[in-house]
C-alpha cells in the first residue's frame, strides 16, 4: 500500500522548523513560466536496452508545430495531466495508457526537452539533416513519464481532498489511499477512519518516534492484522461508507504542512523575458511537470486560510474539482460548480431540485 507513499520519504522525513522565506511576491519577476512546447503530429515507440521509449516523428511526412499564442496554460497542463492520470488509472478504463498519453502528448507538446527542443528547432541554421538530432532530443521514456505523473497526480489529489475537507467534504479525502489501476493515493487521512481510544492503547507507536508518517504507517500495518469488527446489523453500510470515525479538519494546519513537505524544490534562474526584455528571476523548466508543479506551487501560495475557502472572491480561472465525475477543470465564472459535462450538469440539477423539496418539506 505503501510503495507510492515511500517516493515521498525524502521530503517527508525533513520536516524541521520552519524558517522565513522569500517568496515570489518578494522577488520581481520569480515564478513567471515561460516556455514553448514543440508538437509533434505523430510518435513511436519502441524498446532500447529494456526501456520502453516514445520517440516523436520528424521527417518529410512528419512535421512539428511551433507553439503559438494558443499555447496551454500553466493551469491548462495541470488540469490536463491530473484528468489525463485519473483516466488511465480508472479501473473501468478499457483503452491502454499508452495511446492516451500518446493522444496527450499530440495535443499539448512533448512532455520533456521543453527549452533544448524548442532552441533546436527555432535554430537558423535549422534544416532536414537535423531531424534525426530533433527526435533523439524529444526521446523520452514511458516509465519516467509515468513515475512523473504519479507524483503530480498523487500530491494534486491530495491537495484538492484537503481543499474539500475546508469545505466540510470528506468524500475525496475519505477514498484518497485507495489503489488504482497505476497509482495509488497518500495514506495521510487514513487514520481518521478509525476511532478507538481503546484500540489505540494496544498499538505501541514508539517506534515512530513522534513522526506522524511513521504513525500512519504503523496504525496501516496494525490494522491489517487486526480488522475492525463488524457493524451493528441496524446500521446500513451505505450510512458507514465514506464517514470519517475522526475529524481531518482539527488536524487541518499538519495536514497542510504535510503537503508543503511532499512538494519538489523549484531551481530559480535569472533569465531575460524575450516579450518585455526585462530581466527577471524564472523557474528553470525542463518538462511540463516541472510546469504544473510550479502552477500547483503558485496555487498553494495564493491560498486564503481553511475559513475563507468556499466564500466568493469575485474571480475566475481558478482550478477546481467537478464534486460529480471528480476531474479536474479551469473555472470560466466563479459561479461555475462541474466541469461542463452534459453528464454532470445533469446531476446537479437534479440536486439542487432534491434540495429545493427538502427544504419545501422542512417548511
Amino acid at each position: 500500500m505503501f510503495d507510492e507513499y515511500d517516493e515521498y520519504e525524502n521530503e517527508t522525513s525533513r520536516r524541521k522548523k520552519r524558517k522565513p522565506v522569500l517568496g515570489f511576491g518578494d522577488i520581481s519577476g520569480a515564478g513567471q513560466i515561460v516556455y514553448n512546447l514543440v508538437r509533434f503530429e505523430e510518435y513511436d515507440w519502441d524498446n532500447i536496452g529494456d526501456r520502453d521509449v516514445i520517440i516523436p516523428l520528424c521527417d518529410k511526412n512528419h512535421a512539428f508545430i511551433l507553439p503559438n499564442e494558443k499555447s496551454p496554460t500553466g493551469k491548462e497542463l495541470l488540469v490536463s495531466l491530473y484528468n489525463l492520470a485519473k483516466k488511465i488509472n480508472d479501473f473501468q478504463e478499457e483503452r491502454s495508457f499508452l495511446y492516451c498519453i500518446l493522444d496527450w502528448c499530440k495535443h499539448y507538446g512533448n512532455p520533456y526537452a521543453v527549452d533544448e527542443l524548442y532552441a533546436l528547432v527555432t535554430d537558423s541554421e535549422f534544416d532536414a539533416s537535423l531531424n534525426n538530432q530533433v527526435e533523439k532530443t524529444g526521446t523520452f521514456e514511458l516509465s519516467q513519464f509515468m513515475r512523473d505523473l504519479r507524483r503530480l497526480y498523487t500530491t494534486t489529489a491530495y491537495y484538492f481532498a484537503l481543499e474539500n475537507v475546508a469545505l466540510g467534504e470528506d468524500d475525496m479525502a475519505y477514498y484518497l489511499s485507495e489503489e488504482g489501476r497505476f497509482f495509488e493515493g497518500l495514506p495521510f487521512f487514513d487514520k481518521y477512519k478509525y476511532y478507538d481510544d481503546s484500540q489505540d492503547e494496544e498499538i505501541d507507536l514508539s517506534a515512530a518516534d513522534g513522526d506522524l508518517r511513521k504513525e500512519i504507517m504503523l496504525l496501516a500495518e496494525y490494522r491489517k492484522k487486526h480488522p475492525e469488527p463488524e457493524a451493528d446489523e441496524d446500521v446500513s453500510e451505505e450510512e458507514d461508507d465514506g464517514i470519517f470515525a475522526g475529524v481531518p479538519y482539527d488536524d487541518y494546519e499538519t495536514l497542510y504542512d504535510d503537503l508543503l513537505d511532499i512538494m519538489p524544490s523549484f531551481t530559480i534562474r535569472v533569465r531575460r523575458d524575450p516579450k518585455t526584455q526585462r530581466t527577471v528571476f524564472a523557474a528553470e523548466v525542463e518538462s511540463v511537470f516541472d510546469i504544473a508543479w510550479l502552477t500547483l506551487a503558485r496555487k498553494i501560495a495564493d491560498d486564503v486560510t481553511p475559513e475563507e475557502k468556499g466564500k466568493s472572491r469575485g474571480t475566475n480561472g481558478r482550478i477546481k474539482v467537478c464534486p460529480f465525475c471528480g476531474a479536474a477543470f479551469v473555472q470560466n465564472s466563479n459561479r461555475q460548480i462541474t466541469c461542463g459535462k452534459l453528464e454532470c450538469n445533469r446531476e446537479r440539477t437534479k440536486r439542487n431540485k432534491r434540495r429545493e423539496r427538502a427544504q419545501i418539506k422542512k417548511g
